[in-house]
């Protein structure tokens, strides 16, 4: 399913004459700021800076930039990044209103504003291009309730045919790991590369059958009682893979777009989102705009299969570490993000919603049933008859 809203309101634009204003007449009127970029330039070079995220990017502290906002605003950031041209970017907040103002020293001004009452966002930038776009419009995509009790049925027989002919659904293989994705053609979801406002997602986390604990000479009286070599491996692994898209919703931005505007969607700190799209490989050029498509994903939410799996070797026929016990249980993964009443939304991170059953026991069980279910069988049978097994499937 996909949902497109689109609207488009163009806001009146108000001339900001005085830096003292009310935040309902914020405006992305550049009259003052270009008469400021050489004295911003002056004050912030010889301030020393706070943190270097690269050395393209530095962080200076809010007090040096006080004097370049309005009177009554709120410096949250003070940035400076050289892409070619060097710039400094002042963000601050203004009642319902977060602007960010970057100069550069060319003597061009961007200047963009969020009312995160109405969710507009209006750029400047030099007044050569203005721009009005709504930070709440955007591109939905989920599964519906029966579609996910299909796809988690088929996962837990690992019938990956099947999968692939739901519709909007594709099965990737990616590192050898299993990710079933919305169609690759629907709504060019794939089109643009993804950024998440997290330097990771689901899929950079996945593995599969990591070693988690073991003992190496573990007794097995029922070994000895055959005249085998009666100490044994016996280990613990743990899959979190199968990863299957639940919904997710984003915001396309062409190339050309503004490292300000993706910022502002986000509403985070304009230096995370140069970390966020660096780490996407997503370069910008001099005046800090990105040079390919993305699709800024604003929320997320994946289903996964976590699972243990204990292991002992076996010196009666396979000679070598076989799969004694297994226990699987579905969970969820979504991309949240931390409330505050006062500064609203920020430090998004992925965390798990719904638990898996199997991640949930402990390797020390999973450890004794593996060894015991072992035990009962070469009692049984006086050998290990069912094969090695396949860790993670």
């Amino acid at each position: 399913m996909v949902n497109v809203l689109v609207t488009i309101l163009l806001l009146p634009q108000i001339t900001l004459a005085e830096k003292s204003v009310d935040s309902m007449n914020v405006s992305v009127d550049i009259t003052q700021e270009k008469k400021e970029v050489n004295n911003v330039f002056k004050k912030i070079k010889s301030s020393n800076p706070n943190q270097l995220l690269s050395k393209d990017i530095k962080i200076f502290d809010n007090n040096v930039a006080s004097e370049f906002a309005p009177k009554n605003s709120t410096v949250t950031e003070v940035l400076y990044t050289d892409f070619g041209i060097p710039s400094i970017s002042i963000d601050y907040t203004l009642g319902d209103s977060r602007v960010i103002v970057t100069y550069f020293e060319d003597g061009k001004v961007e200047k963009s504003i969020l009312n995160r009452t109405s969710g507009y966002i209006t750029e400047n930038f030099n007044n050569e291009k203005k721009n009005t776009f709504n930070r709440n419009d955007v591109i939905t995509i989920s599964r519906s309730k029966e579609q996910l009790d299909t796809i988690n049925t088929l996962i837990k027989e690992r019938n990956f045919e099947e999968i692939e002919k739901i519709k909007d659904t594709t099965v990737n293989k990616v590192g050898g790991k299993t990710i079933i994705s919305f169609d690759d053609s629907n709504a060019g979801i794939l089109a643009n590369k993804k950024v998440y406002p997290v330097p990771y997602d689901p899929e950079w986390k996945k593995y599969k059958a990591k070693f988690k604990y073991g003992m190496y000479h573990e007794y097995s009286k029922a070994l000895d009682d055959r005249g085998y070599d009666p100490h044994v491996a016996v280990k613990v692994y743990e899959t979190m893979d199968y990863f299957n898209y639940v919904d997710e919703s984003y915001k396309n931005f062409s190339a050309g777009r503004t490292v300000t505007a993706i910022s502002l969607f986000w509403d985070v700190a304009k230096s995370g989102t140069f970390s966020w799209l660096s780490y996407a490989a997503v370069f910008v050029d001099t005046y800090e705009r990105i040079k390919s498509s993305i699709s800024a994903v604003d929320e997320a939410a994946w289903n996964f299969e976590g699972g243990k799996e204990g292991t002992v070797y076996d010196p009666t026929r396979s000679k070598t570490n076989v799969q004694t016990w297994e226990t699987w249980g579905t969970g969820r993964v979504v991309l949240g993000w931390n409330y505050n009443s006062s500064t609203g939304y920020n430090n998004p991170n992925w965390y798990h919603s719904k638990r898996s059953t199997a991640l949930q026991m402990s390797d020390y069980t999973v450890f004794n049933n593996a060894f015991e279910t072992y035990n009962n069988n070469i009692n049984m049978y006086g050998v290990w008859k069912w094969g090695e097994g396949r860790l993670g499937y």
